[in-house]
């Protein structure tokens, strides 16, 4: 009976453990009109995949600077749904300077789209504009205006990072052959794996809840109560 007790208290604190995430960074640099650089950090556990897009370009030259979208192949990930996009802000390049915005416009078509701002995603792309390439490209807050950024069909811009969280119905668990497009023609460049000084991270447990911790630490206090019980007789 306490042996049954011992591995009840010892299984009601292992429930607890939270499952784990497991993120792989990919890295970018090239030429379009200018040299660009960003990165895409792939995060899936369970039944969801969230996908976070910095734009880490320094010098800007025109729209092909701007982020418009990824290609890849994910491993899993059937029945993949986007369901939210968040920002770090808004930029408006119409103006010199561009100027930072509340609310998210589409400039050229006079809307306001909610959250994914256009974006359009699937199990092998990620694309702007409802795959136009346009409007809602990912730029950084060192953005300038210069060039074809600055045309209405552009405008308003995302300021990354950009978080893009999807659910599915097959769990991701890994993605390979990732690409990033540039601007509206669109460029590309190919990305890689991070190294040590950018790390692919390894499967790291999410946050536990308030709760999950209270029930982990009743089930060792109940564990080891019982082991003292049963040494004791």
């Amino acid at each position: 009976m306490l042996k049954t007790s011992v591995l009840a208290a010892v299984l009601l604190g292992m429930s607890a453990a939270p499952a784990l995430a497991t993120t792989i960074a990919i890295t970018t640099s090239g030429t379009t009109s200018g040299p660009v650089s960003g990165e895409a950090d792939f995060t899936f556990s369970g039944n969801s995949l969230t996908i976070t897009i910095k734009n880490t370009t320094s010098t800007w030259k025109d729209i092909a600077s701007a982020i418009d979208g990824l290609s890849y192949t994910l491993v899993g990930g059937a029945g993949l749904t986007l369901t939210n996009v968040s920002a770090a802000g808004f930029m408006d390049c119409t103006t010199n300077p561009c100027t930072s915005v509340g609310t998210f416009a589409d400039q050229h078509n006079g809307t306001t789209p909610l959250s994914p701002f256009g974006w359009v995603g699937s199990s092998s792309n990620l694309i702007a504009g409802g795959g136009s390439l346009k409007p809602a490209a990912i730029v950084n807050s060192t953005v300038q205006s210069v060039a074809s950024l600055g045309n209405k069909q552009h405008n308003d811009l995302l300021v990354g990072p950009v978080v893009f969280t999807f659910t599915d119905t097959t769990p991701v668990t890994g993605v390979t052959g990732v690409t990033f497009l540039w601007g509206t023609q669109p460029n590309h460049t190919s990305g890689s794996v991070c190294g040590d000084l950018c790390e692919q991270l390894p499967p790291a447990p999410d946050a536990p809840e308030p709760g999950s911790l209270v029930l982990l630490g009743t089930g060792l206090v109940l564990g080891a109560a019982l082991l003292r019980r049963r040494f004791a007789l």
